[in-house]
């Protein structure tokens, strides 16, 4: 009897967390259609009402508690917040034109802003038992308005306003107020991400001297690449001879983009640090800066060169004539100096091993010249014959001979992992890797560094 009574209880309490489940998942739903619907008052007023409850709801259910009347406000004035500033006739990435709507967001977004805020205060509830942080909660509003500050950035009259605003009545050329105003919209960017996510994480603000001058000097500089990506262009520079003007050309390039690529990886460095617990500081926010000014720079002179280079080779008299007249045995010379680059690039990423040490290890493998060679001819081959306009089935059918051709231009060695693991635990044994697996591991891992074994350990290192 006792039994059939804790059975019917456990039910019970079963039933009634089901339902506390139902109803904060309906009022979560209810609360980002109000949210999408807001512009008008009463959106607002229901918004803010529905989005307290959900909130309620969700916190009731996890813990047993209701909410304060702090917490309360809090969930009251985020989703009424963003009910007031969704705007249904906004259209997405569109450029601020005014000074209001850089506190608009889309509907969808808003919408979308008052779910994720309502499932943090789920996830606080059931793996803390607390509501969410102010600090933590405000972040749903703070991110569409950083974004907006980004859009900003495409609003050359507003731009100038806000460059007019810090040159104090001087009179300056427009470009100069454009700079000037894009500097100081970035400069609010990356000290706002920065000093948010201290406060997210430590409960205080960046007071580290040298990282707010890395922050400002990001800031201007990155807000100058466009003018510095326009020295490479215009009347001077085609006035140069035509080597000093390709070389021109390229610095400008890679300057500007360094300049970009290190603005990006500072900021989307330290965003990835404080998913990892590390908040914003000196000891690693210089090393995402010269990371992405470092790459930024490599790639941008590799493209820019690589452009310059082919315009320059098609100029020279005969050459063109030439390629037209053996356009097969052109592009498979071709595919044997492009091919290992373009693997190089393709197989870049963040973490990767040195752009130059890949570069010259797939340069010394003769199959990636030999495959490249197959590529190109292949490719030319279809253009000349007129492939482009021939049915689906045909340019499949060639595609994959070729690809089977180019696969089999290269020598092609048994590595499966039986016998990868039979080979490591026999190097292993002897104290060093046999000579096969070593060429493999050296080729795989784009290295043309010797590696072997520790025998008491099971660690590869480098000599």
């Amino acid at each position: 009897m006792q039994q059939s009574d804790s059975t019917l209880e456990n039910n019970k309490g079963l039933l009634a967390q089901t339902l506390l489940y139902v109803a904060g998942a309906c009022a979560i739903a209810a609360a980002a259609i109000a949210v999408q619907q807001g512009g008008t008052a009463p959106t607002i007023i229901a918004a803010t009402l529905l989005g307290m409850l959900a909130a309620g709801i969700i916190k009731y259910g996890f813990t047993r508690c209701h909410l304060t009347m702090p917490e309360a406000i809090q969930d009251a004035l985020i989703a009424g917040a963003l009910a007031a500033a969704a705007a249904p006739d906004l259209k997405i990435w569109q450029a601020p034109a005014a000074w209001h709507e850089l506190f608009s967001m889309t509907s969808p977004a808003a919408a979308a802003a008052c779910v994720i805020y309502l499932l943090i205060i789920a996830y606080c509830a059931s793996s803390k038992g607390r509501h969410v942080s102010p600090v933590a909660g405000s972040f749903t509003l703070a991110v569409p308005l950083l974004f907006n500050c980004l859009l900003l950035l495409q609003a050359p009259s507003m731009l100038e306003n806000i460059g007019r605003f810090f040159a104090f009545g001087a009179k300056l050329t427009p470009d100069v107020l454009q700079w000037m105003g894009k500097a100081a919209v970035l400069i609010v960017i990356n000290e706002a991400v920065a000093n948010g996510l201290i406060l997210l994480l430590a409960g205080r603000l960046l007071t580290d001297a040298r990282m707010h001058a890395l922050l400002l000097a990001s800031a201007l500089f990155s807000s100058a690449t466009p003018a510095i990506a326009g020295l490479g262009s215009g009347a001077g520079v085609a006035a140069l001879p035509p080597v000093v003007g390709a070389l021109a050309a390229i610095a400008a390039a890679t300057v500007s983009q360094a300049g970009l690529w290190g603005q990006t990886f500072l900021l989307t460095g330290l965003i990835m640090d404080s998913l990892h617990s590390k908040h914003p500081a000196w000891y690693w926010g210089p090393g995402h800066y010269k990371s992405g000014f470092t790459q930024g720079a490599v790639y941008s002179a590799v493209f820019m060169g690589l452009i310059h280079a082919a315009a320059g080779a098609l100029s020279v008299p005969g050459v063109w004539a030439l390629l037209t007249a053996y356009p097969v045995t052109c592009a498979g010379i071709a595919g044997v100096i492009i091919f290992p680059f373009i693997k190089n690039i393709i197989e870049s990423f963040e973490g990767s091993l040195p752009f130059v040490m890949r570069l010259r290890s797939n340069y010394s493998r003769w199959d990636h010249c030999l495959r490249g060679g197959v590529v190109g001819a292949a490719v030319a081959f279809a253009v000349r014959e007129g492939l482009p306009a021939a049915s689906p089935a045909a340019r499949f059918l060639y595609g994959i001979a070729a690809g089977v051709a180019a696969y089999a231009a290269g020598p092609r060695e048994s590595t499966s992992p039986k016998r990868l693991w039979a080979d490591w635990w026999a190097g292993r044994s002897a104290g060093t890797l046999t000579p096969c697996r070593r060429r493999w591991w050296r080729q795989n891992l784009k290295t043309t560094q010797p590696f072997f074994i520790l025998p008491q350990g099971s660690r590869l290192r480098t000599m």
